[in-house]
């Protein structure tokens, strides 16, 4: 394989791909407040929060790791400057206790926490500025949950990061080679060395999943279809379990589950969603360590080929394209031909395109298991040969032409954004 292009594909998937603790909006908020509050040096008197809608949306639902009621950018913000340590990045409130979580619910009564929406076209932009008594210092992040554009003090700019607030991968490596052909070429490379991130991806995404199949979190969308296969007396469903594990992943995280994931395309139900289902699969199959984690990264990058499209955050939901990847990387995993997992992928955006982000919250885990259980059907139509003709909607000749579509079906629903934010604003 060419190696410039080797290369570029595993610095992308290195850009897109990260331990986090939490839900990545709100400990965005936390970070960039933690970033702020090191600059200010000082009590803070007051806040100011200024977001996208689309990071307002999804932090709204969703609990704060480490609380059992803690919701909100609002709150984020507020133990970010209390606790949070910036150099965690987006660990940063690992060191979360109760003495700040009841600090942070006194703050939020005060009324000195205030944020309004960002009118940039950017869809994941967020300033914290944060006021003492001898001025202020302000953070700004944009397009990736870490990626700081700009830090002032009292009106003096100590960092600018130009960033083009239109171009969603201005911040990121060129994703021009990043094709389902050179993702296949990559994986099968035999000089290839598996990048350690995909051993932490199996690692901790499998321990969050495990709990989630043995506590009782959120919605418990996973632990009850695993449960209700033994129950109802049927045998093994390797299907059904695989789309479990991955919603059970997410029944914990959405609900304050405080363990880590490793993050892809800046989103941890996404990164359960990816990995999960291949290792159930793996396990039924009993395939080979190494083929598992090629297995990963091919699912990995076809999932960031997909989402790519969009941006991090959009008004179309990302588990559904992430179980894309995951069922992409199954039947690789699994010996099928390209053409095979080309059709899964028609098949796939033909039937699921269009399910709407509301946010992150426990139900999160009814949409990723949907999104498994549909790309899931898709393949199986795919490997007996059927795929949605061509020029059926909008399913073109060229897999990476369908792909690219979906850029414009994710631009043509901002307004669906503006309505789910009114609804939750209401």
């Amino acid at each position: 394989m060419n190696e410039i292009i080797k290369q570029q594909l595993l610095t992308i998937l290195e850009e897109e791909t990260e331990l986090a603790q939490g839900c990545t909006e709100p400990i965005a908020g936390a970070y960039t407040s933690a970033i702020a509050k090191r600059i200010l040096d000082e009590e803070v008197i007051a806040v100011e929060i200024t977001a996208s809608k689309n990071i307002i949306k999804n932090a709204k639902g969703v609990i704060i790791p480490g609380t059992t009621d803690l919701m909100g950018i609002e709150a984020s913000v507020v133990l970010g400057y209390l606790i949070g340590e910036s150099q965690l990045k987006m660990e940063v409130l690992s060191g979360i206790n109760q003495q700040a979580i009841d600090q942070t619910k006194l703050i939020l009564k005060s009324g000195i926490v205030k944020l309004k929406q960002s009118d940039s076209p950017a869809k994941l932009m967020m300033t914290v500025r944060l006021y003492g008594s001898n001025g202020w210092a302000e953070a700004t992040i944009m397009h990736m949950h870490t990626n700081v554009v700009q830090i002032i003090k009292n009106d003096m700019i100590l960092q600018n990061k130009p960033c083009d607030e239109y171009d969603i991968n201005s911040a990121l490596t060129t994703k021009e080679n990043l094709s389902l052909e050179n993702i296949r070429m990559l994986v099968e490379d035999d000089d290839l060395e598996i990048p350690a991130i995909i051993d932490e991806q199996i690692k901790y995404n499998s321990l969050i999943s495990m709990e989630g199949l043995n506590g009782i979190w959120g919605a418990q969308v996973g632990r009850i279809n695993k449960l209700q296969t033994k129950a109802d007396g049927l045998d093994f469903d390797i299907r059904r379990s695989a789309c479990a594990v991955a919603a059970s992943g997410s029944d914990a995280r959405m609900s304050g589950c405080s363990l880590p994931v490793v993050t892809l395309n800046g989103s941890g139900n996404q990164g359960m969603t990816v990995v999960l289902p291949i290792l159930e699969y793996a396990k039924h199959y009993k395939i080979d360590n190494d083929k598992v984690k090629r297995s990963v990264l091919f699912a990995d990058l076809v999932a960031i080929r997909i989402k790519q499209t969009t941006g991090r955050l959009s008004s179309l939901c990302g588990a559904t394209f992430a179980a894309i990847g995951s069922i992409a990387g199954i039947l690789y995993m699994l010996d099928y031909p390209q053409l095979v997992i080309e059709m899964m992928i028609k098949n796939s955006i033909s039937n699921n395109t269009g399910v709407i982000c509301d946010g992150a919250k426990a139900s999160c885990a009814l949409k990723i298991y949907s999104g498994l259980d549909t790309a899931l059907l898709s393949a199986q139509l795919a490997i007996n040969g059927s795929v949605v003709p061509d020029g059926t909607g909008i399913i073109k000749p060229n897999i990476e032409e369908t792909i690219d579509g979906l850029k414009l079906i994710s631009d043509a629903m901002i307004d669906v954004d503006t309505a789910v934010m009114q609804i939750l604003m209401k």
